[in-house]
């Protein structure tokens, strides 16, 4: 997934912040020069709304359906002053406009004083401009050029089936979505149906986990940095409340820029304790990330089952938990290996639906064991794990670990302290240490 923008909606040198109405014109521009005047272009869709009334503010979320210019992910984040129909748009949720924004020095995009960006229509002079363009869409899926001459020239799709650029009189096609994007009943143009993760990919994408890229592909064996990795597991799961009151101005990594297009679910992932950083202080979010931080992150968002038992090394934890409940893709071989983003759709994809059936996380139940439970004690746990007085059922996490195997044929019973406890055998303990 590309790295989604922040754009700060500013007029001229300064950002509008006052709940004032202003009133302006602007010299028509044509949008030939609006784009050329312009850093990145695309076309996208409200999808959230928040309002700041106290600073005048309008934070406003896009998911993107096609861009032309500048690098786009599959979402932007728009800052955009209260009052912005001084010769702007007032972003309202579930419409879809073309923006036009140019890059600042402090690495912000803006839309600026008549920048162009309007509300989408199919037919309006500058959709028809960007028609005739070469899309970001085309350019890397599609046999298509830039030059006049083969402007009506077919898209022609990965699989080989082709879709038509013009009607046969030579008018132009204009298509709202790159039409390859849906070909060969594929959910990705380069995720095809015998890819191993598929299934896995199909999975995140039904579940609005995950979009793709702009040109319709996934990039399943691309390696992912911990900024991507971070944003998507804890979207994946973390409610859209947690994010509204989610204060990013408790994060502690020096190298986090304040406002950067992850910091809100990065956020979230430092209030529950699920990302802490390094040592010295930072996050290193352009870093791909490996097996041993990504167990860390899953177990910490899904909230896994931590295993009682001592690990020198701070990822056996979580790999060992991981690994306990099938979590870990097959292609999975060692905790320095990086995360490509299929292996990741299939960590989602099984963590998300153990989450849903707790009672799928063991294999085993009490009345499988061979455990014996005598002087009014019982075996209890989701895991049969617990030997507990018959009358409490104890406190337990559906998990299954290799030690809990050991009391398949231990006995549960009083103990000399009058309580019931798992008689301690020396077959028993020669298990629990070779489990651990």
């Amino acid at each position: 997934m590309k790295t989604p923008l922040r754009i700060a909606c500013a007029f001229g040198s300064f950002a509008v912040l006052l709940p004032v109405a202003l009133a302006c014109s602007c010299i028509q521009r044509t949008p030939s020069e609006l784009y050329a005047d312009s850093t990145t272009v695309f076309v996208g869709t409200v999808q959230d709304t928040i309002h700041s009334p106290s600073i005048s503010r309008v934070d406003v979320r896009l998911s993107i359906h096609e861009s032309w210019k500048g690098t786009i992910g599959d979402e932007i984040w728009l800052h955009t002053a209260g009052d912005s129909a001084a010769c702007g748009v007032n972003f309202e949720r579930g419409k879809t406009y073309t923006v036009l924004a140019i890059l600042n020095e402090d690495g912000t995009y803006s839309t600026t004083l008549c920048s162009g960006t309007e509300e989408y229509q199919q037919s309006s002079p500058l959709m028809k401009y960007l028609r005739t363009l070469q899309t970001s869409s085309s350019s890397s899926s599609s046999s298509r050029t830039s030059s006049s001459s083969d402007m009506c020239e077919p898209y022609v799709c990965p699989s080989g089936k082709t879709y038509p650029a013009c009607t046969p009189d030579g008018h132009p096609i204009y298509y709202f979505a790159y039409p390859c994007q849906f070909d060969s009943g594929n959910i990705f143009t380069d995720v095809p149906q015998n890819h191993r993760y598929y299934d896995a990919i199909k999975f995140v994408k039904e579940r609005g986990i995950v979009s793709g890229y702009s040109d319709g592909s996934f990039h399943p064996d691309s390696a992912i940095n911990r900024a991507e990795f971070t944003k998507i597991i804890v979207e994946s799961i973390f409610t859209d409340e947690m994010y509204r009151v989610c204060d990013t101005s408790i994060l502690p990594f020096r190298d986090v820029r304040k406002g950067v297009w992850y910091s809100v679910p990065l956020c979230v992932a430092v209030v529950n304790r699920i990302i802490s950083g390094y040592d010295d202080g930072t996050f290193r979010p352009e870093n791909n990330v490996n097996f041993a931080e990504a167990a860390k992150i899953v177990a910490g968002t899904f909230g896994l089952p931590r295993l009682l038992v001592y690990y020198p090394e701070w990822w056996q934890g979580p790999i060992h938990t991981l690994t306990s409940l099938h979590i870990l893709p097959p292609t999975y071989a060692r905790p320095e290996q990086l995360v490509t983003r299929g292996e990741m759709a299939f960590m989602i994809q099984v963590a998300m639906l153990r989450s849903e059936t707790p009672s799928s996380w063991s294999s085993r139940s009490s009345s499988s064991r061979s455990a014996q439970a005598r002087d009014g004690c019982k075996i209890g746990g989701c895991s049969a794990q617990l030997c507990v007085e018959s009358t409490d059922d104890g406190i337990s996490t559906c998990e299954w670990t290799a030690a809990y195997a050991c009391y398949q044929s231990a006995t549960c019973e009083r103990q000399p302290n009058g309580q019931c406890a798992w008689t301690q055998t020396r077959n028993l303990t020669q298990c629990l240490n070779n489990a651990r």
